[in-house]
């Protein structure tokens, strides 16, 4: 009977070479994205969050001193709950052109950016991280389905544990119980 770990062994190699190609990509991530902030549009002043934008307008405050893409879903919603009576007797009026100014501000600013971010690549890029995420998940789910028969195999689950003990992932508690169970299984329980 063979007790070895040689499938497991195999797979953590795959792995290690995995999470290098991720660490990888996430650099070339961090440097595009620091291409696109060197490069892309300027914000216009109008999407500053201006303290009373956070009450008027639906701002969530998030401590960003900008407008992004949940802030103005929240202004566009908010602008849509109230553009009826804004209109009709002139309720917050103040607070109806401010909505209608971020708004006009962000649909302008918006395609720039997002026209910057996809010359520069960085969707491109999230995708291929999002690929090798993916795949790293795919080994590890394949490693914790396998039972470690050797002190060797239980190392490389309880590595990947280690990576994962503070994260509150998911998948944590599983893969720990994985990991007990072949203790347990070696001890004879």
């Amino acid at each position: 009977m063979d007790i070895s770990d040689t499938t497991l062994l195999a797979l953590d190699e795959q792995l290690t070479e995995l999470v290098k190609r991720v660490h990888e990509a996430e650099k070339e991530l961090a440097r595009r994205c620091e291409v696109l902030s060197a490069n892309a549009p300027a914000k216009p002043e109008a999407l500053r969050v201006l303290p009373q934008d956070v009450m008027a307008i639906g701002v969530r405050a998030n401590r960003c001193p900008w407008i992004d893409e949940s802030s103005i879903d929240d202004v566009r919603r908010h602008l849509g709950y109230n553009e009826a009576p804004f209109k009709a007797n002139g309720w917050n009026r103040a607070w109806y052109l401010r909505c209608r100014e971020v708004i006009t501000a962000w649909e302008e600013w918006e395609p720039r950016y997002e026209a910057a971010r996809i010359a520069i690549g960085v969707p491109e890029q999230f995708a291929i991280l999002e690929k090798l995420d993916d795949a790293v998940i795919e080994l590890e789910e394949q490693i914790f389905a396998m039972r470690a028969r050797t002190l060797e195999g239980l190392r490389v689950k309880a590595k990947i544990i280690d990576q994962y003990a503070f994260t509150g992932a998911p998948a944590h508690e599983r893969r720990v119980k994985s990991l007990v169970a072949d203790l347990l299984g070696e001890a004879g329980s």
